[in-house]
């Protein structure tokens, strides 16, 4: 059988018909003809019961559709030419078809009507006729799944002769032809969504829940793809970070998937989210202080992400002492600092590390005397004004040093002592440092009789050597004076260098007695004073003033000590002896309260015994004190207590 390619909506079928000569009554097909459309072609006749130039249907192969497709196959009818003769009348025909899953049990057929077109006589005394209906215009594909199929078709018509129907079915095998719907392309969905930061490689992504094959992955700049789109040659499910290379800025990346004939779909799109580098930025701001009352603000530019907190630390490596600030603006303000402070901000892009920025410093000098007169009060000789007690106070060298009245009371946070320079607090006056006081190699800080060091705070950071006086009571040659030492390092000895040697006592609280602490000069090496101990000393045994020797005249012993300042809380070990007394003195280069002493050691009776006495003197040895709210404990003072 010929096989033509028709073109256009036109298809011109040419039977040939002929009659049976036969005198019995009959009825029958001569040719029948299938009528579709395919891929929205005009109408191909296709061969059932016959043998023209058109396709064959039977066997054949109509093609490979999409699911879903409105134009694939499209049943249009049939055209049915058949024969009557010797009176049997042809009543109807029909044409039959049913689709199915190739190879699966087959559905029922479904029946299509024909309609009578046009007739004339033929040789057995009847008439061969045309019927054709090729309106009906059914989308064979509608609720196909993706698969292969067979279209089966057969034609039958009902006459009044031959039992009634005759059939025109390929000897009843009827006639079959296969086709293929490919499923809807589904693009699926990409995981792997990710923030990196600019320059680095992001990790893979992976398509899923697709259906057809991978033709290529694109990216874009824009999330709806509408610009700026690049191919990637990849047909794999997962498209590596390898391929994709280092990225700058935020890209979107997608899959193109095609089911066979089928349009291709694009799959869901994923956004590798790009930060830039993070740039810590600069800090802008210019202060310098000499003193405790200062403000200013400090204020980050040229930065690159978010503001995370900014740092402050004493050290301009933050290598120690740095303490966070919850502060995410770019300004970041500051007041009455007291020292020296650096400052930077710590900045965060997306997921890049953390940057800091540049440092700046807030310069707070000391309070640095600068000796224009000797008046400690007058702000014109300090580069920040009078020091309050929370300056840094730096005394060095000056045209000239401070002189300081009786009953001043001098204030400052931390005190330095420079340049050579020589300090005196005279005697009525007090010098209270917050904080710690430093003397450096060379220069001195002096207290006299009856002046004050008074520093606050469990503990302070005190450094070099600081002089106290405390002089004595108008004593004789051998009378003695319970002392103790306000200065961490003064030699016992050297504290009264022309005391006999065998005249040094310390309070035994077990025996009840006081007894000798050395036998030998070279005993007595390198034995310092204990913090907060009671030290019974007799007077020296020598001295240029007329009448001492004799033991007729009475001096004020200048007792000088040198060292490290005591302060803050001093803890010192008591034992519960004979009668339960010990001698402990004032560890403090200023008095002691003697109702906050009893406060802070509620295991004591109550009563403190200072040594008076004085050789040949009839009266007791000790004076008493109570915690009467106005008495004080003189700085160098030694007493005995239960």
């Amino acid at each position: 059988m010929k096989r033509l390619l028709l073109s256009l909506n036109l298809i011109l079928v040419f039977s040939a018909m002929f009659s049976t000569d036969a005198s019995a009554q009959s009825a029958g097909f001569n040719e029948t003809f299938l009528v579709l459309r395919v891929n929205n072609s005009g109408d191909l006749y296709y061969d059932l019961n016959a043998n023209t130039a058109n396709f064959d249907f039977n066997n054949a192969n109509l093609g490979t559709f999409c699911q879903g497709s409105t134009t694939g196959i499209t049943f249009k009818g049939a055209e049915h030419n058949v024969y009557k003769c010797n009176g049997c009348d042809l009543q109807s025909t029909r044409i039959y078809y049913r689709v199915y899953v190739t190879g699966t049990t087959p559905g029922a057929f479904v029946s299509n009507p024909i309609t009578y077109e046009s007739g004339f006589a033929n040789g057995c005394s009847g008439q061969d006729q045309k019927w054709r209906k090729v309106d009906y215009n059914t989308n064979v594909l509608a609720g196909l799944a993706g698969g292969n199929y067979t279209m089966e078709v057969y034609s039958d018509a009902t006459v009044t002769c031959a039992g009634g129907v005759v059939y025109a079915g390929n000897s009843g095998a009827n006639y079959k032809a296969t086709f293929t719907v490919n499923s809807t392309s589904v693009g699926g969905t990409v995981t792997g969504a990710q923030a990196i930061c600019a320059g680095s490689t992001p990790a893979d992504l992976t398509l899923n829940g697709f259906t057809g094959n991978i033709t290529k992955w694109q990216k874009s700049s824009v999330s709806d793809f509408s610009s700026n789109v690049t191919d990637i040659a990849n047909t794999s499910s997962t498209l590596s970070g390898t391929q994709i290379g280092a990225l700058s800025a935020t890209t979107y990346f997608r899959a193109v998937v095609t089911s066979g004939v089928c349009s291709s779909a694009n799959s869901s799109s994923v956004a590798v989210t790009v930060s830039p580098q993070t740039i810590g930025g600069t800090i802008a701001g210019e202060y310098q202080f000499c003193n405790s009352t200062n403000s200013g603000t400090l204020t980050l530019s040229a930065y690159t992400g978010t503001i995370v907190k900014w740092q402050s630390a004493p050290v301009s490596d933050f290598s120690s002492g740095v303490t966070d600030i919850a502060n995410i603006t770019a300004i970041q303000s500051f007041n009455n600092l007291t020292g020296t402070v650096y400052y930077r901000a710590i900045v965060k892009s997306g997921v890049c590390a953390v940057m800091p920025s540049s440092v700046k410093a807030v310069v707070v000098n000391p309070n640095t005397w600068l000796g224009i007169t000797t008046n400690w009060n007058d702000p014109a000789n300090w580069c920040g004004g009078v020091p309050s007690a929370t300056d840094v106070v730096s005394i060095g060298t000056a045209t000239n040093l401070p002189v300081i009245q009786p009953g001043m009371t001098l204030t400052a946070g931390n005190l330095t002592i420079t340049d050579n320079s020589v300090v005196t607090i005279v005697s009525g006056s007090s010098l209270q440092v917050t904080n710690g006081v430093t003397v450096n190699a060379g220069s001195s800080l002096v207290f006299q009789n009856n002046a004050n060091l008074i520093q606050s705070g469990a503990a302070n950071g005190n450094s070099g050597n600081i002089i106290v006086h405390r002089n004595s009571s108008l004593l004789f040659r051998q009378d003695y004076t319970l002392w103790s030492s306000p200065v961490a390092g003064q030699e016992i000895q050297d504290f009264s260098e022309h005391t006999v040697i065998g005249r040094f006592y310390t309070y035994n609280p077990v025996t009840d007695f006081y007894e000798a602490m050395f036998t030998n000069l070279q005993a007595s090496n390198g034995i310092n004073f204990e913090r907060g101990k009671g030290y019974l000393i007799r007077m020296p045994n020598g001295h240029p003033a007329q009448g001492y020797v004799e033991g007729t005249t009475a001096i004020n012993f200048d007792g000088k000590f040198t060292g490290v300042p005591y302060s803050g809380d001093i803890a010192v070990p008591l034992t519960a002896g004979a009668q339960g007394f010990n001698a402990i003195g004032n560890p403090y280069p200023s008095p002691i309260s003697i109702p906050a002493f009893f406060a802070a050691n509620p295991g004591l009776n109550g009563t403190i015994y200072f040594w008076r006495k004085t050789n040949g003197a009839n009266a007791s040895a000790y004076a008493t004190a109570t915690a009467d709210p106005l008495d004080y404990v003189p700085a160098g003072s030694g007493s005995e207590n239960p």
